[in-house]
């Protein structure tokens, strides 16, 4: 905190398109924790961590297997329980990872 302003956590404007994460940062992050991003309308947590995802909704294999496209991933949205796979050129918002996963 600098003042009465708080510092950025994170990407806390809408994203520039040279600015957006990698598909690997988004994977390291979601590997570890929670990340909080926005692909239009509200900020969702969202995660790859069998934990925190529902068993009955639980993926058998990779969600983002070797070989797909780097433009695109696939993860658990948690705050509307069910996966989304979207184009990362869509986000708006991406803060990272806001949550530690302990299991």
């Amino acid at each position: 905190m600098i003042g009465n302003r708080r510092l950025p956590t994170g990407i806390d404007m809408a994203l520039a398109k040279n600015k957006l994460p990698t598909k690997e940062l988004i994977l390291k992050h979601m590997k570890n924790g929670i990340v909080q991003l926005s692909l239009g309308e509200d900020l969702d947590d969202y995660s790859l961590i069998r934990g925190t995802i529902p068993d009955q909704l639980a993926k058998v294999g990779s969600a983002n297997p070797y070989g797909a496209p780097d433009t695109e991933f696939t993860a658990f949205n948690i705050t509307k329980n069910k996966w989304v796979t979207f184009q990362i050129e869509d986000l708006v918002e991406y803060k990272g990872r806001v949550k530690r996963y302990v299991g």
